[in-house]
């Protein structure tokens, strides 16, 4: 299982609202009086955290660290890919999910295509500490009393994963992204305001369920 390390690795970034339907919800109140909530969707893993109830000229650091489930052995679904046209070229896949049962890449109905991805469910992970990074994100100052973040954690390079691509189907040797059934992630942010500083860390256990991640609290810091 990782460590917990603030390492900025495969980040992709954006904006993103806490959607109900999307992501099961952890909340904390900080000392300072303001909230923290953090949650996940389907994706790689994608971590989204928002602190609200802050001042425009606060400053606020998100993170997200994500490591293997507690229990049981590290599964998943893996998304392959035809070689690329072009160089740095990749598939989206579809697999950002959708609340639509056609997105549901992680339905048991074996491997099967889907967008420009082929699509392997429930697979084991071969070599699961070098999968799932960490990622990390840095914004301030606020400019509003809300503060948002969306770190996507990605998979690096990984030839046993390419084998499980290539073995599965031929003409989709490429690994593009995993996506775990399960996982314990931990989101934390620190919030800046005046001149004190605070900070706040929720660690939850997340299962997939269909189209949406159930998580439940495991352990909070700092909040």
């Amino acid at each position: 299982m990782f460590s917990p390390k603030r390492t900025a690795l495969y980040l992709a970034i954006g904006a993103i609202s806490l959607a109900a339907a999307d992501a099961t919800a952890g909340c904390k109140t900080l000392a300072s009086g303001a909230q923290f909530c953090a949650s996940y969707i389907p994706g790689s893993v994608i971590c989204q955290g928002v602190l609200s109830g802050i001042n425009p000229n606060d400053g606020a650091e998100g993170f997200c660290d994500v490591s293997n489930p507690l229990v049981g052995t590290p599964t998943g679904t893996v998304f392959c890919a035809k070689p690329p046209k072009k160089v740095g070229q990749t598939p989206d896949c579809h697999r950002h999910y959708s609340n639509d049962s056609d997105d549901d890449d992680d339905a048991n109905t074996g491997p099967h295509q889907q967008g420009d991805c082929w699509v392997i469910p429930n697979q084991l992970v071969p070599t699961p500490d070098d999968t799932v990074p960490q990622s990390t994100d840095f914004v301030q100052p606020v400019k509003k009393k809300t503060f948002r973040f969306s770190l996507e954690v990605d998979v690096p390079p990984n030839p046993a994963l390419d084998a499980i691509c290539l073995a599965s189907n031929p003409a989709f040797p490429n690994f593009v992204s995993y996506t775990p059934n399960a996982f314990l992630g931990t989101m934390s942010v620190d919030h800046t305001f005046g001149s004190s500083f605070e900070s706040c860390s929720i660690t939850e256990q997340c299962v997939l369920n269909g189209n949406i991640y159930t998580c439940t609290p495991f352990a909070s810091s700092g909040c």
